[in-house]
């Protein structure tokens, strides 16, 4: 039993100090999982204004390729040509989603403030259905062409066109001057 007792003291700061170690490794963990975290953010923020800037440079872009369509439409009427279209549909093809879709498979998106991550949701919604609608109208142009006496249809896909294009154009001058307002604000 001397012993024992004799041995208390030791027993005592041994258990002590394991105990307290383990709160000292576990506090240290804890702080290096923290910085480790916020250095994480700062570099997906950063990572995230590049792919934001390179993703409103697209926008731009397609924004301009919808003005010449537009104009294309302009210039071209009810009885558009095969080679209007077929250039119409060109335009459609220069239409891009693809900075867009990688800023979205990197899911940097969830940074954004939820009112920018829409407009540019909404945005690029609209650029694709817009490549979808030319496409769309094209092949009803050409079906109410093979039907004879069309005359009184064939003003509809054309029609349609203009009316969603400059619907599209619009919204994308509207999104492009409240996307540069949010990037000159944050910056």
């Amino acid at each position: 039993m001397n012993e024992l007792t004799s041995k208390w003291p030791e027993l005592t700061i041994t258990i002590s100090g394991v105990f307290l170690g383990a709160i000292l490794a576990l506090w240290l963990a804890k702080w290096q999982l923290s910085r480790q975290a916020q250095e994480k953010l700062k570099e997906e923020r950063i990572t995230l204004e590049h792919k934001y800037d390179r993703v409103l440079t697209e926008l731009r872009d397609n924004r301009n390729s919808i003005k010449i369509l537009s104009e294309a439409l302009g210039e071209s009427s009810i009885d558009t040509t095969r080679e209007e279209w077929e250039y119409m549909i060109s335009i459609a093809n220069s239409l891009s989603l693809y900075l867009y879709h990688d800023l979205i498979n990197t899911s940097l998106n969830k940074l954004l403030p939820p009112k920018i991550d829409k407009e540019l949701y909404n945005s690029y919604k609209y650029v694709q259905d817009l490549n979808h609608y030319v496409y769309k109208q094209a092949k009803l142009h050409f079906a109410l062409r093979s039907i004879s006496n069309p005359r009184t249809q064939l003003n509809i896909p054309y029609n349609n066109l203009c009316k969603f294009t400059n619907t599209v154009l619009d919204h994308l001058d509207y999104s492009v001057n409240q996307l540069d307002s949010a990037n000159s604000n944050t910056n």
